[in-house]
């Protein structure tokens, strides 16, 4: 009866240390299968890990984990990357500058004004055409140059030395006409062409006042000369 007393005590306390280590086992387990079921990082704003963060500075962040697991101690080890943005920056060696250079030449513009020579006679006009304006005046084909423009120049006394027969002491003038004109005279109201290129007027006596252009043995009384285009 005591050895089966004894043997039942055995039995019971082999049965209680069999349970408590199951009971060890079991809670082992448990404490592993807790330790490997994954989470997930919380940012402090509440937004998950794991997520591509980007600040309004253009700062860019890039949030990540690592898990050492130890026997039975798990270490989480948690990382972040920050990338930053630089404004582009230009080469200065690039910038072209473009200048405008205006030039201005001025022309010098010499305006010559011809005048006649003084007149010297006394009883005796002037016998060129004074109703000459220049080139063009009134058309092309009835303007004549200005006495000064042909160079109309009078003498007194010196005409003589030149033409013997020409009376002394008269008022005289040679007239060279400008290059494309010719020197016609009028007389008696009509208009020919001069036989010669000289005319004298005398100072004194019955003629004088007159104006003459010719030849001792054929002469004409002038209204006036004057040098015309030629057509």
């Amino acid at each position: 009866m005591l050895q089966w007393s004894f043997c039942c005590v055995i039995a019971i306390h082999c049965a209680w240390n069999m349970l408590f280590h199951v009971s060890v086992l079991l809670f082992s387990m448990l404490k592993v299968l807790d330790t490997c079921i994954p989470t997930q990082f919380v940012n402090n704003d509440g937004s998950l890990g794991g997520q591509t963060t980007t600040s309004s500075s253009g700062l860019t962040t890039l949030p990540g984990s690592a898990t050492t697991t130890t026997g039975k101690q798990t270490t989480a080890i948690n990382w972040t990357t920050t990338t930053a943005k630089f404004p582009a920056v230009s080469d200065p060696s690039a910038t072209t500058t473009t200048s405008t250079t205006t030039t201005t030449t001025t022309m010098s513009t010499t305006t010559t004004t011809v005048t006649e020579p003084p007149f010297p006679c006394n009883n005796c006009p002037k016998v060129y055409d004074n109703t000459c304006q220049g080139f063009g005046i009134p058309n092309l084909l009835q303007w004549c140059p200005t006495a000064a423009e042909a160079g109309i120049e009078y003498t007194l006394g010196l005409i003589t030395s030149i033409i013997p027969f020409i009376p002394a002491g008269s008022c005289g003038t040679i007239i060279t006409c400008p290059l494309t004109t010719s020197l016609k005279i009028k007389i008696i109201g009509q208009e020919i062409p001069a036989p010669v290129f000289y005319a004298w007027c005398e100072e004194s006596g019955a003629n004088a006042g007159k104006w003459y252009t010719g030849t001792t043995f054929l002469k004409f009384e002038l209204v006036s000369l004057a040098c015309k285009p030629i057509l």
